[in-house]
């Protein structure tokens, strides 16, 4: 009997998460793209047709992060803003942004004086 109601439950899982297009398989998908993780799965679910479970995936240490910053101001996607110690500005705009406290303020009607 209970392997009976087991297979049910998941067929009707099964058609829940295809009828409303959810992501199946994630451990998969995320082994497959060679990421670290860890799967936490949820004791107590809203709905016994809608198991769910957190992914807390783990940050590669080794690379670096590197922001680059487009200019708020201009529409050409490629007006990569230059740092400086205390700016970023635009070598095709003439634009100029401070940073305050390692904050960039992206705002050029108001001047901020930081302590």
């Amino acid at each position: 009997m209970v392997k009976k109601k087991d297979y049910q439950n998941r067929n009707l899982i099964k058609k829940r998460f295809e009828k409303h297009n959810y992501v199946k398989n994630i451990d998969v998908k995320l082994k497959k793209l060679k990421l670290k993780f860890d799967k936490m799965e949820q004791e107590y679910n809203f709905n016994k047709l809608n198991p769910a479970s957190i992914y807390s995936i783990k940050k590669n240490s080794k690379s670096k992060n590197l922001s680059n910053f487009i200019n708020p101001y201009n529409k050409d996607d490629s007006d990569f803003l230059k740092e400086d110690e205390h700016i970023l500005y635009s070598t095709k705009t003439g634009d100029t942004f401070f940073k305050v406290n390692n904050i960039v303020i992206f705002n050029k009607n108001n001047i901020y004086i930081g302590k």
